[in-house]
């Protein structure tokens, strides 16, 4: 008897990679810990060179959470 399967199975693996080698972050180690709610993040930093770039990346991260829910806290606060 064979079993047959039947849905989507959403996998974003390559996107994820693809994302990293853009940022130039391929050499970030994953962590398994949840973000801080009381985090206050850093304006000290240099700001990205273009605004089109800032919002292109938070759009890449947006549609990430379609997968991975358990970013969507932290792409809310960049974003």
């Amino acid at each position: 008897m064979a079993i047959v399967h039947k849905g989507l199975f959403l996998n974003q693996c390559r996107y994820v990679l693809h994302l990293l080698k853009d940022t130039k972050m391929m050499d970030v180690k994953p962590t398994p810990t949840l973000l801080n709610s009381k985090l206050k993040l850093e304006t000290t930093s240099e700001p990205f060179w273009s605004i089109n770039y800032y919002q292109h990346l938070i759009g890449r991260l947006v549609y990430l959470t379609i997968t991975r829910p358990n970013i969507t806290y932290a792409v809310n606060l960049v974003g």
